[in-house]
């Protein structure tokens, strides 16, 4: 047998870790990764799921935020109210508040794919 032939074995499957990936952050990724998880992980809360709840919690966030911005951007009756040369934003939050949300939200983002992507490349040796 060639030496190259050696470590192939039965039922080894070649898949892109990037597809993993991207299926685990859209909407299906808990239902993919409990597809692959074996019982035991699934029942003693695996890390694995608990990154994808954090990434769902995540994206809600985001969502969130860019509703509040979008209610602020254009306030009750279609204009921006400034206050002491900044704009509020609901309950007296300031344009500062939400620069200082944003970068936090896309420091948790790149610790979250960067999780994630760990976990499509385990997945992908299942």
């Amino acid at each position: 047998m060639p030496s190259s032939l050696r470590n192939l074995k039965i039922g080894t499957d070649i898949c892109s870790i990037q597809r993993i990936f991207d299926v685990l952050t859209g909407r299906l990724g808990k239902q993919f990764a409990n597809k692959i998880l074996v019982e035991e992980e699934r029942r003693n809360g695996s890390s694995k799921l608990e990154a994808l709840t954090r990434w769902k919690e995540y994206q809600d966030r985001v969502k969130e935020t860019e509703r509040w911005k979008q209610s602020w951007q254009t306030g009750p009756t279609g204009e921006k109210r400034p206050v002491g040369g900044e704009v509020v934003i609901e309950g007296m939050r300031t344009a500062k508040d939400l620069e200082r949300l944003e970068k936090g939200l896309q420091e948790e983002e790149k610790g979250l794919r960067s999780e994630l992507m760990r976990t499509a490349e385990f997945l992908a040796g299942r």
